[in-house]
C-alpha cells in the first residue's frame, strides 16, 4: 500500500504527482478508446504541454475500482462537462489540452482505490469533484498500517530485548504495547 509520507508528497509536490501519474500513457478525450483496460484512479486536467506544472489544472479526479478505466469512461458523467471545457479552451492562444492521466496501482487491492482517490479529492480539491466527507477510510487504512509497523518492530525488540539497549522507558515500551492490541481489536 502507499504509505502516508507518499500519499503526502502526491498531494504536495506537483513534480511528484505528475511523475506518478505520467509513468503510465496520457489520454486525450478524444482517445478513450485507448484507456486502460484495467481498474485504477484517473485524473483529467487542463495542460497546455500535456504535463502538469500546477495542482490548479487538475479538473477531476475519479477511480475505477469495479471496471476497467476504459469501460468507465464509456458512460461517464462529466465526459458532456469535459468536452465543452475542451471546446472552449481550443480557442485560447496557448496551446491546451483536456487529457486523462492514470495509474492502474498494480501493487494496490482494488478495494484500496476508492479511499485513495477520497484522499486525493480531499486534499486537492479540484473543481469538477465535490470532497463529499473527510477521508474516514483512508486514514483507518493508514492507521492500521502503522499499528502493523509498530508491532513488527515490538515483537523485534521483545526478541532481541537481552541484546538491544533502547533509549526507551518502560512505561512507554508498555503504553505502545497496549495501545498496538487496543487499536488491533478496534480497527480489526
Amino acid at each position: 500500500m502507499l504509505d502516508i509520507l507518499t500519499v503526502k508528497k502526491l498531494t504536495t509536490d506537483i513534480k511528484t504527482f505528475s511523475n506518478f501519474f505520467n509513468s503510465e500513457k496520457i489520454y486525450d478525450l478524444n482517445d478513450l478508446q485507448s484507456l486502460p483496460n484495467s481498474p485504477g484512479i484517473y485524473v483529467v486536467a487542463r495542460t497546455e504541454k500535456k504535463e502538469l506544472k500546477e495542482f490548479s489544472q487538475i479538473l477531476y479526479i475519479g477511480v475505477a475500482a469495479q471496471q476497467s478505466i476504459k469501460k468507465r469512461w464509456q458512460s461517464h458523467h462529466k465526459i458532456k462537462t469535459l468536452e465543452l471545457i475542451q471546446q472552449l479552451i481550443e480557442n485560447l492562444p496557448e496551446n491546451n489540452f483536456v487529457v486523462i492521466y492514470t495509474n492502474s496501482f498494480m501493487n494496490l487491492p482494488n478495494d484500496l482505490l476508492k479511499p485513495l482517490e477520497e484522499k486525493l479529492i480531499w486534499d486537492l480539491q479540484p473543481p469538477l469533484n465535490q470532497a463529499k466527507d473527510y477521508p474516514k477510510e483512508y486514514y483507518r487504512l493508514q492507521w492500521s498500517q502503522t499499528i502493523d509497523r509498530l508491532a513488527r518492530t515490538m515483537r523485534i525488540v521483545d526478541q532481541n530485548d537481552d541484546n538491544m539497549k533502547i533509549a526507551m522507558p518502560a512505561d512507554v515500551y508498555h503504553d505502545l504495547k497496549e495501545l498496538i492490541v487496543s487499536s488491533k481489536k478496534t480497527i480489526g
